[in-house]
């Protein structure tokens, strides 16, 4: 019976925990948000932009913010770039997706972990030529914390479709 009880009490303590959110992981600090979106950024303008001429130094990517952008992701993206609203972009060079813009989907950050995923610009609009068989170049970047605290990227996929 001594078991019994032990046990009743430790489910009891973890639904209390879990109903009061003391159990759930802590999420990634705005800093750490920022300092993992920093690296991504630069590997990216680092690479040649499709639709736009080389230059001798990178350009800077426009973020482009959607309704599903997280908060944390949205002020680390304000803070490190010119951003625009998904739905400004309407009838912007038959594109709805311009050259030069970034749309982060995700950024999750979990210990000394972090994975990026976004689409990179162009992406022609519904109804236009190319719009059937382009849809922008996805992004998945995975990145781990050093020790000296530093974020560095260990893999990155590209995707075309």
């Amino acid at each position: 019976m001594h078991l019994h009880s032990r046990f009743i009490a430790y489910v009891l303590t973890c639904s209390l925990l879990l109903h009061l959110g003391c159990a759930s992981a802590p999420s990634a600090s705005d800093s750490e948000v920022q300092a993992v979106l920093d690296v991504v950024l630069a590997s990216l303008e680092a690479r040649p932009t499709p639709g736009i001429a080389s230059a001798t130094s990178p350009r800077p990517l426009v973020i482009v913010l959607t309704a599903r952008t997280s908060p944390s992701l949205r002020r680390a993206s304000q803070a490190l770039r010119p951003v625009v609203a998904e739905v400004d972009l309407a009838g912007l060079d038959q594109r709805s997706l311009p050259a030069g813009h970034l749309q982060p989907e995700t950024l999750e950050v979990h210990g000394n972990s972090a994975v990026f995923s976004g689409l990179l610009g162009p992406v022609p609009a519904s109804g236009t030529v190319g719009a059937s068989s382009a849809c922008g170049t996805h992004h998945e970047i995975r990145l781990s914390r050093q020790p000296a605290g530093i974020w560095q990227i260990v893999s990155s996929s590209v995707s075309l479709c």
